[in-house]
């Protein structure tokens, strides 16, 4: 009993102890009111220039003489006995010491001398044999945009201004505001499409047995959305990369919640073969798909027999790209004639809508083009890069209606929240043939307890 006592004693005094630590100073065991300790952000900067000037004279002692401008720091790699560099970083290396991108996934380098043994075992590899053994695989599927591949030459700068500014208009944007830190400005921006959505398509998520699905998901947190809203019969994330902290366990603890996570690039995606998707109503979300990735999608989506409507948040419109946009034949009415050169002009000058002050790249846009229309000032070059991305909007509204599913685009949010705040919302005109589902078994215990499927 006295141990437990004792115990107990410690466990009680513990958040007393843990406040009278941060009165004192770490280092000298003085009351922070009267501690003179050098201030530890000042010393750890000082220590950074330090650093930085010894390794711009060449004597700092066991570390890579490969200075990192974006993390303004030396490299962390230790280099080999007798060298400056490090083997990444060392312009002395080649032959069987170089470093080469993998031909799998050049997002990782190996040795030269390691390449026959590297390709054996490439997780990269084994990743891409997964997904081509899956029923809903088939290669480039959704890619290919829809329209003529008109080629020709481009219209002189001032010229094919006059024209956007006749086509587009620039308008801001307007719409809620939201809150700073991060997770909580995502979890925001999920809710406002999911409220936008609803208010220009009131009947986009009706029915019990609809099925959501969210192209590009990432973490899945728009589905997580829009199950708040209303919980669907099933939802289905299609995301091309492996993601932490999915929302995927939180949906799959809900009664009468089917949840399904492909893994595979939209452009391979045929949804017409995910099984889950049979005989069911289907309507497609999407949050700041960049660039190309939302004409994937919409491809993807209009070609599924039972798709209902879409919502998509468009993103990095300088990303587009003329072989996969979906409105080639819109962009050409639109400019009397534009072609290709003319829509990588466009897709180019979009960018700016994202421009900061200081003609500096904001968080979605591109390295800023100062060749491009120069003597225009900062304001100038926002409102013609909201034209831009209105115009390409545009042409993919155009491909929506063409397909019956009537839209139109508006801002969810305001710039303060996401500086691309515009919302693409269609519904078809005419409810889709749906065919009742088959009846599924019940699912076993197993998983009812977690949501997992036993193998």
């Amino acid at each position: 009993m006295e141990e437990l006592a004792t115990l107990a004693a410690l466990v009680l005094d513990k958040p007393r102890e843990l406040e009278t630590q941060r009165r004192i100073c770490a280092h000298c065991a003085a009351p922070k009111a009267a501690c003179a300790c050098v201030d530890t952000r000042r010393h750890k900067k000082a220590a950074k220039r330090r650093t930085r000037l010894l390794h711009l004279r060449g004597v700092a002692p066991g570390v890579c003489a490969q200075w990192l401008t974006r993390k303004d720091r030396p490299c962390g790699f230790p280099p080999p006995a007798g060298r400056s560099y490090c083997r990444e970083h060392d312009p002395a290396l080649s032959g069987r010491d170089e470093r080469m991108p993998c031909p799998i996934d050049p997002s990782h380098k190996i040795f030269r001398r390691d390449l026959e043994a590297h390709l054996l075992v490439c997780e990269s590899k084994s990743d891409r044999d997964r997904v081509r053994d899956m029923p809903w695989y088939r290669r480039g599927c959704n890619a290919g945009g829809s329209g003529s591949l008109g080629l020709g030459g481009a219209r002189d700068e001032r010229a094919l201004l006059l024209v956007l500014k006749r086509a587009a208009a620039c308008d801001r944007g307007e719409g809620a505001t939201g809150s700073l830190t991060k997770s909580a400005r995502h979890k925001n921006q999920a809710k406002l499409i999911v409220e936008t959505a609803l208010r220009l398509a009131p009947g986009l998520f009706e029915g019990d047995d609809v099925a959501v699905v969210e192209l590009g998901a990432g973490k899945g947190g728009l589905s997580d959305a829009v199950v708040a809203h209303k919980q669907p019969g099933a939802v289905v994330l299609i995301e091309r990369e492996s993601r932490r902290h999915k929302a995927d366990g939180k949906l799959r603890r809900l009664e009468g919640l089917e949840v399904e996570r492909i893994r595979g690039d939209l452009a391979d995606v045929d949804l017409g073969r995910v099984q889950m998707l049979e005989g069911r109503a289907s309507v497609g979300v999407a949050k700041h798909l960049c660039g190309s990735a939302t004409d994937l999608a919409l491809n993807a989506f209009v070609r599924h027999t039972h798709a209902r409507g879409v919502a998509v948040a468009t993103c990095c419109h300088h990303r587009c790209e003329w072989s996969s946009y979906v409105g080639r034949d819109y962009f050409r009415d639109a400019l009397n004639g534009g072609t290709q050169r003319e829509f990588e002009q466009v897709a180019r000058w979009s960018s700016w809508a994202t421009q900061l002050e200081d003609r500096t790249g904001g968080e979605h846009a591109a390295p800023v083009c100062v060749d491009d229309l120069q003597g225009l000032d900062a304001g100038q070059k926002r409102d013609i890069g909201r034209r831009c991305k209105a115009l390409l909007d545009a042409g993919r509204l155009d491909f929506l209606s063409k397909r019956d599913l009537v839209g139109s685009r508006t801002a969810y949010c305001d710039v303060e929240l996401s500086p691309e705040n515009w919302l693409l919302v269609a519904e078809r005109s005419a409810p889709p043939d749906v065919e009742p589902p088959a009846q599924k078994p019940p699912r076993g215990k197993e998983e009812e307890t977690c949501g997992c499927v036993v193998i």
